[in-house]
């Protein structure tokens, strides 16, 4: 089965000897982008604490949220992290003068995350009672996305898979875009019309197959996970058509193992 897309990062390693790095990663650099895409692991085990981080093609977007921007030493995502962990996350509320430097990325404080996953957590894998009813569901995410990692999203793919067979395909799909950051905007074509689809869908019947992502110059059709597109050889690059379902899937592989994979099961 296809495993998760290596990262680039060896390619833009520094070679030996240089010593002009401003068009390359030095060693500590590579080291440092290795872990973002990896994510979080507990110091002692190595469990890994999420089910992974932003992956290759986001990086573009990663300025101003995991490293400042010049001349603003502000990091968005400290921002985000400390409003729900002052606030939301913990049963136990921590001190007004709580900060990053306080928060320990071990087992011991993802258990304490743990108590509130019921009430914070749409992953139940079991959508039979939906499904029953007549409803379709169109989940997407950016594969660009610098903020939430697609491998969440696939995780609940896979759970929905093993949960519930074949049953899936019938009520729902999975779009991953690739170069669309968070929501929307990115290096790739990232407008998508997934309402009408899915009024097609609820209205008439008509089960969604590829939908296509288009900026003010370039369309791609993107097929439902784990399907990609791939060009025709010989087409105009820019346009949809000149695109076809590729034989081997992005991502068929089991996510990677980690502290939460369980809440991914039916409750």
């Amino acid at each position: 089965m296809p495993t998760r897309p290596t990262a680039p990062v060896g390619l833009l390693a520094a070679a030996a000897g240089v010593t002009d790095t401003s068009a390359c990663l030095t060693a500590a650099e590579v080291a440092t982008v290795r872990k973002l895409y990896e994510g979080p692991r507990d110091p002692d085990t190595g469990a890994r604490l999420t089910v992974g981080g932003p992956q290759p093609g986001s990086e573009l977007g990663w300025a101003g949220v995991f490293v400042p921007k010049a001349g603003d030493p502000g990091i968005f995502s400290e921002v985000i992290a400390m409003g729900a962990l002052k606030n939301l996350v913990f049963e136990e509320t921590p001190p007004a003068s709580f900060t990053l430097a306080d928060l320990r990325f071990d087992t011991a404080t993802f258990e304490r995350l743990r108590v509130r996953h019921p009430l914070f957590d749409a992953t139940n894998p079991d959508l039979s009672a939906f499904a029953g009813r007549g409803g379709k569901l169109l989940l997407w995410h950016g594969w660009a996305d610098e903020h939430i990692t697609p491998l969440g999203t696939i995780a609940y793919q896979q759970a929905l898979e093993r949960t519930m067979g074949e049953a899936v395909g019938g009520f729902k799909r999975l779009y991953l875009v690739p170069g669309m950051a968070h929501c929307h905007g990115g290096e790739g074509p990232n407008r998508i019309d997934l309402l009408t689809r899915v009024m097609a869908w609820v209205e008439r019947g008509e089960a969604p197959d590829a939908v296509i992502a288009a900026d003010p110059t370039r369309a791609r059709p993107v097929f439902p996970y784990p399907a990609i597109a791939r060009h025709d050889g010989t087409g105009d690059p820019d346009l949809a058509a000149s695109y076809v379902r590729g034989e081997d899937p992005l991502l068929s592989a089991p996510v990677p193992d980690w502290l939460g994979a369980n809440f991914f099961e039916p409750s």
